[in-house]
């Protein structure tokens, strides 16, 4: 049973029989008293019409509607527009399938094995924001991996402000993606734009991707939903939270189970930035749903020394992962190279993650946590092979 307390219109404060009116999945309307006993009485009719009604109190001005199984917005909307309503209350929750999903999955890892995300695992999720040849995408992955990320990032189909910028490498560039994954045993996250190429992305990456300008593109959340993959869902540019878990539900509503929610920034005024990074929405975020939490400071700053820090005020926020940009060479990267942190990076953030996950309870969640591909390590934290020998760190300071 839930309690609404009812902030009463103007004039009602002797009514104290009702500033506390106790209701299960019911929608309260409190309406004017001063209406008419015709006006009162076709209030009561449109009450009536819906099949829903509770209860009419007429000299309290409080109509009682019980709430559809299904959240019907439409419904509530209507309500508000009834002759003489001044405010509609309601319990029901928007996105009740947000609220009741999976707080943790698995994602497979090409080649065998697989991660845990959610509920107390901590992955970090690096790779170049283009893919743009082949021998940068492997130095890239296979630094990453070294340094201790558990999946790869990277974009095949790049979707651009300007028609002339690199769009990416298209499905080339997503074979170079799912091989350069599987060599070097991380899950894959690769963002698909159109609804004709969901079969093609989720047959080679182990978890699709929603771009931030996809996030409200619907016919796109149906057919990603109806795929079966795990979902990593980005929060637009301009999108409330609201918006954000209603783009969520979508997926959901198609028939996805394994959905990630990822905040990337929001544009604001300040110049000095790209954006800004609402870390206040990781702890909201899972107020109001249990789908896990991923962070993007790299797009939600645009400038790569500021991507250490919020990485790390991300996983003091709450983050389930952390996402970051990584390019060999960032002054000759294709795209946004003014955020892509340096490989020699990776592993000095590498340790202070895994300090921070370990202080907050979450188990850093490694390559090849459950064997991985044929031949490869049971762990492989960092590779003197993959890492220049100057930037190689003691083996007393490793994780």
């Amino acid at each position: 049973m839930a309690a609404f307390h009812v902030l009463l219109p103007a004039g009602a404060a002797a009514r104290p029989e009702i500033t506390r009116i106790r209701a299960e999945n019911v929608a309260i309307l409190i309406f004017d008293r001063t209406l008419s006993g015709s006006a009162l009485n076709r209030l009561r009719c449109f009450a009536e019409s819906t099949g829903r009604l509770r209860a009419f109190h007429r000299e309290a001005g409080i109509c009682e509607l019980a709430e559809p199984e299904v959240p019907d917005p439409d419904f509530l909307a209507r309500m508000r527009l009834w002759p003489g309503v001044l405010r509609v209350l309601s319990e029901g929750d928007p996105f009740p399938r947000g609220t009741s999903a999976r707080a943790s999955f698995e994602i497979e890892i090409p080649g065998g094995g697989g991660l845990r995300f959610g509920a107390g695992a901590f992955v970090w999720i690096a790779g170049p924001c283009a893919v743009e040849d082949a021998g940068v995408l492997e130095r890239t992955a296979r630094a990453c991996a070294s340094a201790g990320a558990s999946m790869l990032r990277g974009g095949a189909f790049k979707p651009r402000t300007s028609p002339y910028a690199f769009q990416g490498l298209g499905r080339s560039g997503l074979d170079l993606l799912a091989a350069a994954a599987k060599a070097h045993g991380l899950a894959l996250v690769t963002e698909v734009l159109d609804p004709r190429d969901v079969e093609l992305v989720a047959s080679k990456s182990s978890m699709l991707q929603i771009g931030s300008r996809s996030m409200q593109n619907f016919p796109l959340l149906r057919e990603v939903g109806a795929s079966g993959k795990p979902v990593l869902l980005k929060r637009g540019g301009a999108a409330t939270l609201e918006e954000f878990l209603g783009a969520a539900e979508y997926l959901l509503e198609a028939g996805a189970d394994r959905v990630a929610l990822c905040e990337r920034g929001v544009r604001s005024f300040e110049p000095s930035l790209r954006n800004l990074l609402d870390l206040a929405a990781v702890p909201a975020l899972k107020a109001r749903s249990s789908l896990p939490v991923v962070v993007d400071p790299s797009h939600g700053t645009g400038n790569r020394s500021f991507v250490p820090p919020m990485a790390k005020a991300a996983v003091a926020a709450g983050a389930d992962a952390v996402m970051t940009e990584v390019h060999p060479d960032p002054s000759t990267a294709r795209s946004d190279g003014s955020q892509a942190l340096r490989c020699e990076d990776l592993p000095p953030l590498s340790r202070v993650l895994r300090r921070l996950a370990e202080f907050e309870g979450r188990e850093w969640q490694e390559p090849f946590r459950d064997g991985g591909r044929e031949g490869a390590p049971a762990e492989r934290p960092f590779s003197a092979a993959a890492l220049p020998e100057s930037w190689i760190l003691p083996e007393a300071e490793r994780p």
